[in-house]
C-alpha cells in the first residue's frame, strides 16, 4: 500500500518515479492484487492498457511518465479511502483524460469509459476560466454531490500539493492554496477525513514556503 512519507521525501519520490514509469504500474498491480478477485485485476489492466494507447500532451513528460500522476491518485485512493469501488479506481486513473489528449466526448462512449465519462466531464476544468470565482463555485457544487468525483478531487489535488512548489508563478501558488482552502478542505472532511492533517500540513508548507520559512514536516 503507499503511505504517505515526509513531504521532502514525497517530493524526491515523484523525482524518483520518472526514471522508472514502468515500475509505477507494478506498485498499482502490487497493491491492487491484495484484495482484488483475478477478474477485477483482469478489468484495471485492461483499462490501463487502453489508456496508453492515447496520445497525452504534457510538458516535459512522455506518456508513461504523465502516467505516474493518475498512477499515485489511484494507488492514495486503494490506501487511503474506504468503500472501494473499481469504477473509482478507474476515474483515478482517467481523471485527466479529456484535457490532456485529442479525445473529445464522443470518444468516451467506448465501453470500459462509457460508465464513468460523466464524472470524466465534470472533473474536466475549463482552463479559460480557472481562476473565475463564480465558475470554481459551480464546479465544485457539482463535484460534491457525488463521493466518487470528490474522492478523486481531493487526492488529485493532494498528488500535486507536494510539486506545487516548482511552479515559478507566486500568484498561481496563492491561488491553488486559496482554492485547497475554499473548496477542497470541505470535501477531505465529508469524504477522506483521514486525510486532513496531511493536506492542511501540505498547506501549511507551501504557504511557509512562499514566506521564505520552510521546515519540514
Amino acid at each position: 500500500m503507499y503511505i504517505l512519507d515526509t513531504i521532502e521525501n514525497e517530493k524526491i519520490r515523484r523525482v524518483e518515479e520518472l526514471e522508472d514509469p514502468q515500475k509505477n504500474y507494478s506498485m498499482l498491480v502490487k497493491d491492487f492484487s491484495e484484495f482484488a478477485s483475478e477478474k477485477d485485476q483482469k478489468k484495471i489492466h485492461d483499462f490501463y492498457r487502453l489508456l496508453l494507447k492515447f496520445e497525452y500532451s504534457h510538458p516535459g513528460l512522455d506518456k508513461l511518465a504523465y502516467m505516474a500522476h493518475p498512477i499515485r491518485v489511484a494507488r492514495l485512493y486503494i490506501s487511503y479511502c474506504e468503500n472501494f469501488c473499481i469504477e473509482t479506481l478507474k476515474l483515478a486513473l482517467a481523471h485527466n483524460l479529456l484535457e490532456l489528449t485529442g479525445l473529445d466526448e464522443k470518444d468516451l462512449s467506448q465501453d470500459s469509459l462509457k460508465p464513468i465519462s460523466h464524472m470524466i466531464k465534470k472533473l474536466t476544468v475549463d482552463r479559460s476560466r480557472q481562476w473565475d470565482w463564480d465558475y470554481k463555485i459551480n464546479y465544485y457544487e457539482q463535484i460534491s454531490v457525488s463521493s466518487e468525483m470528490s474522492v478523486v478531487k481531493v487526492l488529485d489535488k493532494l498528488d500535486n500539493l507536494y510539486l506545487l512548489s516548482n511552479n515559478p508563478n507566486r500568484k498561481i501558488k496563492l491561488l491553488y492554496l486559496n482554492e485547497i482552502e475554499k473548496f477542497i478542505m470541505p470535501l477531505v472532511s465529508t469524504f477522506v477525513p483521514k486525510l486532513e492533517s496531511i493536506i492542511s500540513d501540505l498547506v501549511i508548507f507551501n504557504k511557509k514556503e512562499l514566506e521564505g520559512d520552510t521546515d519540514e514536516i
